[in-house]
């Protein structure tokens, strides 16, 4: 029997001594066809996430920190054939038969120094941080059920307002403390001081600076010891999300959002710098109203190391890479983020949406556009990224994203055909077939599941927000006014090269229906726990798409006074949707208990908020089914 033998630095902390025991422990599953031997040794010219392989049998990992060696366990591992595809156990690919030790020459070295996930509460699993380190991903948030471990690791972790990332102003200058003695604090509307600090509430007077100052004290007190945020080194200082700014001259005199929110994060970070003993990174988004860059420059003395730019193209369509000019809503997200790139003093990262809220972890896959896109981002400056949203369990198809996000951000070229190969064994073939289709479907995503912006801006406005389309809107649209598609983006019948149309969508999905009926795991028990999430992932999206379209063609019908068709379609949309009334699988592990708009995923249907809508149309057309519970009624606000 083959033995394994392993040699760490002396000294050796807890990080270096769990990468001997991971390469130990997996190497020691599999037959090897002779003894294997690592040394493990620290190298300072590296850098803090590198690592270097060399070696055969006997083999060499050096790294620039105890991580870069837990990484290089991983390296090695990989290529003696293991696969980490996942956090659930049947993603984790152990090669079979005898393992001959290959000759190994490898470099390691990511392209962002931080890589990971937007997240904002503690719904991790130790199998979700594991699947990150077996990835080389390093970004969490200090909202985890496992900081011990993300210590191990290596994670560095994001921190929150206690609330959650657009609650700044309501958890460190709540009106219940300060508004009786001191409402010149808050925003002025139409001559009226506004207390309102709910989810998409009224932003503070900006201008005021005893109530900056107010802000940032209270904010010190939670970073120092014995605060909510002692053990956090990073903090979103985000406005309210799709909020509402104060009207006063004052604040109009400041400049435009961005200016307004970048004046009170410099104020802030000074205290810090003052009152907390460690180095604090305050990350200002570059997000609806704040995307355009600040009209008044920043004084001389701002504090440009300790406040970071991150940018989020939510009104981005993911029919095309971000620096298509073709696309409207994508040019106007990339003019915002040239203009951001161009300010070299901002150190600038990018918030992405793989799995924005209302995807709700929809099977859809964007490795092809997302491998450019991230190339992109990196080319022109930006060194951290994260999406939102992630889940954390149950992925399906959902592999695909995240294992290309992974390799993307590593700087190594996602292997479409190794994920296929590995994953699904003999029956990669089919499924090549099968993400063919539901990669051309993806392109709908934001068009059929959340919205996008339509190139231009929306009327009215003082100051920037992008006009958009979004389908739950103009289906739950009063007036009937609003169109259900949107020229050369969404439309009914006819496609492009770039775009399916919603005709040839739903065929797409037939099509790969059938293709994952016919996937066969030829009796791989591993591989048929794969595909049986994948069926279950795509079922789930097929049904909401299925559901989504019934409501277009039976509002399209009463519009064209089809009665009888409206009728079948009603009784055709109960069946979808009840269906999605009772799947809660499929859109759990997405947000934690208890998390502010977890009311969102109580169920398939909710996701879709058109919950409302749909009981409207069973009671017009005498469908019977149960009443919305409270939770189902609630309907987010989405951001």
């Amino acid at each position: 029997m083959s033995h394994v033998e392993i040699h760490l630095p002396d000294p050796c902390g807890e990080t270096g001594r769990f990468a001997g025991e991971e390469l130990k422990s997996f190497l020691s599953r599999c037959r090897l066809s002779a003894n294997v031997a690592a040394a493990f040794e620290l190298d300072p010219a590296l850098g803090d996430d590198e690592f270097r392989l060399s070696g055969r049998g006997s083999y060499v990992v050096r790294g620039g920190s105890e991580t870069a060696l837990l990484y290089g366990a991983y390296g090695l591992l990989k290529q003696f054939g293991f696969r980490f595809f996942g956090p659930d156990p049947w993603d984790t690919v152990i090669p079979d038969g005898q393992i001959i030790p290959p000759e190994v020459n490898v470099r390691f070295q990511p392209a962002y120094e931080l890589r990971g996930f937007f997240a904002v509460e503690k719904r991790d699993t130790e199998e979700f941080l594991l699947w990150m380190a077996r990835n080389y991903l390093n970004f969490w948030t200090h909202e985890t059920n496992h900081p011990e471990l993300c210590r191990k690791l290596g994670m560095k972790l994001r921190g929150n307002p206690p609330s959650g990332t657009h609650r700044l102003f309501e958890d460190f200058l709540p009106p219940s403390v300060y508004a009786g003695n001191h409402p010149e604090y808050y925003a002025l509307h139409q001559g009226k001081r506004i207390f309102l600090m709910d989810q998409h509430g009224w932003n503070i007077c900006t201008s005021n600076r005893e109530a900056v100052e107010q802000l940032a004290e209270n904010l010190c007190a939670a970073l120092n010891p014995g605060g909510v945020l002692e053990k956090v080194s990073a903090v979103a200082f985000a406005p309210f999300d799709n909020g509402y700014w104060c009207e006063c001259g004052n604040c109009a005199a400041q400049g435009n959002p961005t200016t307004r929110m970048l004046q009170v994060a410099d104020l802030c970070s000074k205290a810090i710098r003052k009152k907390v003993k460690r180095p604090v990174q305050l990350i200002v988004p570059a997000y609806h109203e704040t995307l355009p860059t600040p009209d008044v420059p920043p004084g001389e003395d701002f504090d440009y190391e300790r406040i970071a730019i991150e940018f989020f193209p939510i009104e981005r369509c993911y029919a095309h890479t971000i620096d298509d000019p073709s696309c409207p809503a994508n040019a106007l997200s990339k003019k915002c983020y040239d203009a951001w790139a161009e300010l070299k003093k901002f150190r600038l990262s990018v918030g992405e949406y793989y799995n924005v809220s209302t995807f709700a972890s929809a099977a859809l896959v964007f490795d092809d556009s997302m491998a450019h896109d991230l190339a992109f981002y990196h080319r022109t400056g930006s060194r951290f990224i994260n999406y939102m949203h992630v889940s954390t369990a149950l992925w399906g198809e959902l592999a695909v994203n995240n294992c290309a996000f992974a390799s993307e951000t590593g700087g190594q070229p996602f292997d479409f055909t190794d994920f296929l190969e590995k994953r699904y064994g003999a029956a990669a073939s089919v499924m090549r077939e099968f993400y063919a289709r539901l990669r051309r479907f993806s392109r709908l995503s934001k068009a059929l599941f959340h919205y996008f912006g339509t190139g231009e801006m929306e009327p009215g406005k003082s100051h920037f927000r992008m006009a958009r389309f979004c389908l739950a809107a103009s289906l739950k649209d009063p007036t009937g006014e609003l169109p259900f598609f949107m020229p050369g983006h969404f439309e009914e019948h006819c496609s492009t090269p770039e775009i399916p149309s919603l005709d040839e969508a739903l065929e797409l999905l037939g099509e790969a229906e059938n293709l994952l009926k016919k996937a066969d795991p030829a009796g791989d028990e591993r591989i048929r726990k794969c595909l049986e999430t994948d069926r279950m992932r795509f079922e789930y999206t097929l049904r909401r798409v299925r559901f989504t379209v019934a409501m277009i063609h039976l509002l399209q019908a009463e519009k064209a006074g089809k009665n009888d068709e409206a009728r079948n379609l009603a009784a055709e949309l109960r069946e979808y949707g009840e269906a999605m009334r009772k799947d809660h699988l499929s859109v759990a592990h997405i947000r934690e208990k208890g998390a502010p708009n977890l009311k969102l995923y109580v169920n398939a249907l909710t996701v879709t908020e058109l919950q409302r809508l749909y009981m409207a149309k069973m009671e017009q057309y005498h469908q019977k089914i149960e009443p919305l519970s409270d939770d189902e009624a609630y309907t987010v606000r989405q951001g």
